[in-house]
């Protein structure tokens, strides 16, 4: 079988794994439509770069992950969102860009929003 058309990848607190090579997978395996990243403490911003190419992400996942910032996660578009996690994430986010993704409800952004005490 080959892993270009891979549609799950969870590597759910897998250390083994560093920022560059996240970033390499996501360059070249990019039809996910679940992808979970959760607690991976030492990931990097720039290894979420290659998400820009992930089109088909309906669920995201990123609790736990506390080394992103907001900038590792604030030019991500994911047009076919549905469920997004970045619970554990939020301590200390100033600024959360939430653009194109239509199948965000209102009411779900009011839940994120009011779990963050230090966005402006």
């Amino acid at each position: 079988a080959r892993l270009d058309d891979l549609k799950t990848l969870n590597i759910w607190g897998c250390i083994s794994i560093s920022s560059v090579s996240l970033q390499l997978l996501l360059r070249y395996l990019n039809k996910f439509k679940v992808l979970g990243l959760n607690r991976m403490n030492d990931l990097k911003d720039y290894a979420l770069v290659g998400l820009e190419n992930c089109k088909e992400i309906r669920t995201f996942e990123i609790s736990g992950s506390t080394s992103i910032t907001d900038s590792g996660i604030k030019d991500i578009g994911f047009p076919s969102i549905r469920s997004l996690n970045l619970q554990m994430c939020t301590s200390g986010l100033k600024s959360l860009t939430l653009c194109d993704l239509p199948q965000i409800s209102e009411d779900s952004i009011v839940q994120i929003i009011a779990r963050l005490d230090d966005l402006k």
